[in-house]
């Protein structure tokens, strides 16, 4: 506090910079010497730093198309598959907005699988070729657990059908 009375002092008295009231100099707060500004050209600034993340943008939106088309199935009409599955899923949407949570949340992601899997089946398979390819790349024990769950699956649905035809 005293330290700072005795700046205040100094600029009322007119006294020159950096000294105190006791008379001792003190190092200014600013570098004495003042370093070199550079102007630079914004455009060069801007190609320096955006057109390598740009280029790299366009390419992955290029793949990511390439992909995406790859998934058509050229003999099926997209338009009225994907109208009929955006339908579907809007009306399980309306059908289960008054039921339990859990109906809520599963039933309408379901009722667009099957939709898809229904009105596209060409497309919805290559989805799927492309889901197990991307599972076995990624996370292959759960790959390798959901198959063995549908095998199992399978077994158990051959059995109750000869247990219902045995009588």
């Amino acid at each position: 506090m005293a330290g700072e009375a005795g700046i205040v002092a100094n600029a009322a008295e007119g006294s020159g910079p950096g000294t105190s009231s006791s008379g001792n100099t003190k190092l200014s707060i600013y570098p004495a010497s003042m370093p070199e500004h550079f102007l630079l050209d914004p455009l060069c600034v801007r190609e320096a730093n955006w057109d390598g993340i740009i280029d790299r943008w366009i390419s992955v939106e290029e793949k990511v198309e390439t992909r995406i088309k790859s998934f058509r199935d050229p003999t099926e009409p997209m338009n009225p598959g994907l109208l009929y599955t955006g339908i579907s899923a809007l009306t399980m949407s309306v059908l289960t907005c008054s039921g339990a949570l859990p109906t809520r949340i599963l039933l309408p992601p379901a009722d667009i699988v099957g939709a898809f899997a229904y009105f596209l089946p060409g497309t919805a398979s290559r989805v799927g070729a492309y889901a197990d390819e991307l599972e076995g790349r990624y996370i292959p024990r759960i790959g390798e657990i959901r198959r063995t769950s549908i095998a199992h699956s399978g077994i158990a649905w051959e059995r109750a059908k000869e247990g219902a035809a045995a009588g």
